[in-house]
């Protein structure tokens, strides 16, 4: 049945024909073979039971007189003539063998009166009739024709039928493929224009309608579905170039306006920090406070611009890189003491291990301090009185050889849910945990997003309440130009 299913309609309508039309062919000619072997056998038992009365009918005489030759010369007269008829005997009133005739080459089994009436068995037709002269019986007329007949008869039947068949397979087979191709020719046609659809991405093609049958609906269908799916085309193309039209006009917007603000605000940073020095000379501590609410808000305000920056320059692929050789264990000191002030801040212990073969790295070594920078602040900034981890090594080898940094923490960690949006642009756990830690949401989908595009990228993996665990992977070597355009 699999193969079968596995055919091409066109071939499985040629089989559906040719069987069908075999099956019913012969059917209908065992019917006709079984009708006129049950004819041709009761038209010999008919001949055979004349043939009979006739000899009976002669044999009277001779019956009578008790003249047994006169009885074998009208047995032979008589049946000597039929040439299918094996043997014949008179039988007396006693049921003793009065005269017989036997056909040498087909004579059968030995004579004896077995009853009344005519049967077949497997090779002959037995035909009994009574000699009778004025309702008294004179004895019985024994007649045996074998059924050669009856095989050739068969054989015969056979050839023709066969030969029938076969010549009326062959018209169905011929006439079945030229009314097959009223359906295959549709379905053909419309096979190799979905191929054309799908290979070229051309939904301006359409199907021709051959009829109103099933083929017609199912062709309408298609070119219905073409005609939306060629709208929807190009509704996304019109879409895609507004998106893109968007895209860069955000992206110009946000480098102006970076710019623009960037400027004051590096102003209101240096101005802030020369009236914190002047004015701690002169023990004004309350205007100093003040003074250190307006730089820290200054510089959380640089920092969200920076990542807003960050993040339109990777979604608009215009993300430089600088590649450079750098030894792994000098990035990791330099991460290191630019985020221990910031670990310290919670009561928390930085911890650092790096493996005796980190050896170089060929990366964008600004982007990956970046990368470090904010994995480890954000493991200090969700996490108290506890130890954070800084771990480096390296892995595989030849072209799949990579660099591995773990940032381990034992903070609140995260549930599935929240592991499972964690990376997403904007994205923070709660409001509860955004009001009590503070952060836009973008330190991490950058920290993702820069991973990528150094040919690597970054996991996660965290238990609610038992620390959370950050793997980034680098390649030893970063595909230069690739690297630039993959996010």
């Amino acid at each position: 049945m699999k193969v079968f299913q596995d055919r091409s309609i066109q071939q499985k309508l040629t089989l559906i024909t040719i069987v069908t039309s075999g099956l019913a062919l012969l059917l209908a000619s065992v019917a006709v073979a079984s009708y006129d072997i049950i004819s041709f056998r009761r038209q010999m038992t008919d001949d055979l039971q004349t043939l009979a009365k006739g000899v009976a009918l002669n044999s009277t005489a001779a019956l009578s007189f008790d003249l047994p030759q006169s009885g074998r010369e009208i047995l032979r007269s008589s049946l000597q003539v039929q040439p299918r008829i094996a043997a014949g005997a008179i039988f007396d009133g006693a049921g003793g063998v009065f005269a017989d005739y036997t056909r040498t080459e087909r004579a059968g089994p030995g004579l004896e009166l077995r009853g009344e009436g005519s049967y077949f068995d497997d090779d002959y037709l037995h035909v009994y009739q009574q000699v009778e002269e004025d309702q008294k019986r004179l004895g019985t007329v024994y007649i045996r024709s074998d059924l050669t007949a009856v095989s050739e008869r068969l054989n015969r039947f056979a050839l023709i039928v066969a030969a029938v068949i076969a010549v009326s397979l062959g018209v169905a087979l011929l006439v079945g493929r030229r009314l097959q191709s009223v359906i295959t020719h549709p379905i053909s046609q419309l096979v190799a224009l979905e191929s054309t659809v799908r290979d070229r991405k051309d939904y301006s093609v359409r199907a021709v309608k051959h009829g109103n049958d099933e083929l017609g609906v199912l062709i309408d269908g298609f070119n219905e579905m073409l005609g939306e799916i060629q709208a929807r085309d190009v509704e996304l193309t019109v879409a895609k170039e507004i998106a893109e039209e968007a895209s860069r006009t955000k992206s110009g917007f946000l480098a102006t306006m970076s710019h623009e603000l960037r400027t004051p605000l590096n102003a209101i940073l240096g101005y802030s920090e020369m009236l914190i020095e002047d004015l701690e000379g002169r023990d004004q501590h309350d205007v100093v406070a003040d003074l250190r609410r307006i730089h820290g808000a200054g510089s959380h305000l640089l920092a969200l611009i920076n990542d807003i920056l960050d993040l339109s320059k990777i979604e608009a692929a215009k993300l430089e890189l600088h590649l450079e050789r750098c030894a792994v264990s000098t990035v990791i000191d330099e991460v290191a003491t630019v985020a221990h002030p910031l670990v310290r801040q919670n009561g928390n212990t930085l911890e650092v291990a790096c493996a005796d073969n980190l050896g170089v790295l060929v990366t964008d070594v600004m982007r990956l301090r970046q990368i470090l920078f904010n994995l480890v602040s954000n493991a200090a900034k969700f996490t108290e009185r506890g130890t954070i981890g800084l771990r480096a090594f390296r892995e595989g080898a030849g072209i799949a050889e990579s660099v591995v940094f773990e940032v381990r923490d034992t903070g609140i960690g995260m549930t599935p849910e929240q592991l499972a949006n964690l990376f997403q642009p904007f994205y923070q756990a709660d409001s509860l945990t955004s009001r009590k830690y503070g952060g836009t949401g973008l330190g991490l989908a950058i920290t993702r997003r820069l991973a990528r595009i150094l040919g690597g990228d970054v996991t996660a993996d965290s238990v609610q309440h038992g620390g959370s665990t950050f793997t980034v992977r680098l390649p030893a070597a970063v595909p230069g130009a690739a690297a630039v355009h993959e996010v």
